[in-house]
């Protein structure tokens, strides 16, 4: 079985027509995102590259009012791509798996490592909470270090997102592919520029964003699965801070979320938590608005 005949991963159907019509039509994607825009519906000209190219799928429920109109754009039958789109009965067969399983058997099916040969020196995760209270994006920095030669590639993945996600940029590494599993789990593959020596360094920088209208966010978390040096949490709010906010932490294979007594840092339009040598496990900022 292949990650496109997969249950969990599906196959490249939609890209395929997707990306004939787009030929046939000859309509550049800025024209069709504008298209889109005329009837209310959001989509950046990065998603409908990666939807055309197979690198992700409409995968969410928002998607298919989105999916419709294409149709009407690019002068298609009626459900030629509809028909496409990961089923319904598929989408909630995968919702009843636990999280961890099916990202487990994604991984497996993918062929991605799950435990690249490398260390997490430190790591800076900065989320950004626009005016009306939802996450507009999220930027990775990790200083990694190679303890085998010839590493270069790691996942990400990222559960309760908030919309359609987009990798926008990358510093020392680029996106290999994306692969959205449900509605709200994105795995995210990377690939170094080149491969790294054993004992050899880099710092690597992902900066994603969401496109669509999400509720209102009130936690940013970071799991740790190795020895690190330091951790930095970092919200940046567009605009007002929340009334109040505070450290968790969740043991390593617990779901018991404790308040850490230690204070987060608030300035002007952050909030920020320094961890040095952080345990293995949650860490997070939550706050109330």
């Amino acid at each position: 079985m292949t990650a496109h005949d997969s249950p969990v991963v599906a196959g490249s159907l939609f890209a395929e027509r997707l990306s004939r019509g787009i030929r046939d039509r000859g309509l550049p994607l800025q024209r069709i995102k504008a298209k889109l825009q005329e009837d209310g519906l959001a989509v950046s000209v990065a998603t409908l590259s990666y939807w055309s190219s197979g690198r992700s799928r409409p995968t969410r429920r928002t998607s298919r009012p989105i999916v419709q109109k294409l149709e009407e754009v690019l002068q298609l039958e009626p459900g030629y791509l509809v028909d496409a789109m990961p089923g319904a009965d598929r989408m909630a067969a995968l919702e009843r798996i636990a999280p961890e399983e099916l990202i487990r058997v994604a991984f497996d099916e993918l062929g991605i490592a799950r435990n690249p040969t490398w260390e997490t020196l430190a790591g800076h995760q900065i989320v950004k909470v626009g005016s009306d209270r939802a996450e507009k994006g999220v930027e990775n920095r990790d200083l990694s270090r190679a303890t085998v030669t010839g590493q270069q590639k790691w996942a990400l993945v990222l559960a309760d997102c908030a919309g359609p996600i987009v990798c926008e940029e990358t510093t020392a590494c680029r996106l290999a592919r994306q692969v959205d599993l449900t509605p709200d789990i994105t795995i995210f593959e990377f690939m170094l520029d080149r491969p790294l020596e054993q004992g050899e360094s880099v710092l690597t920088t992902q900066r994603l964003s969401y496109h669509g209208n999400g509720d209102p966010l009130f936690r940013q978390r970071y799991a740790v699965t190795e020895n690190m040096d330091r951790l930095v949490l970092e919200v940046l709010f567009e605009d007002e801070l929340p009334r109040k906010f505070y450290r968790t932490f969740a043991e390593d294979g617990s779901e018991e979320e404790q308040i850490v007594s230690r204070p987060v840092y608030s300035g002007l339009d952050c909030l920020q938590v320094v961890i040095d040598k952080p345990a293995p496990g949650v860490h997070g900022i939550t706050w109330e608005w």
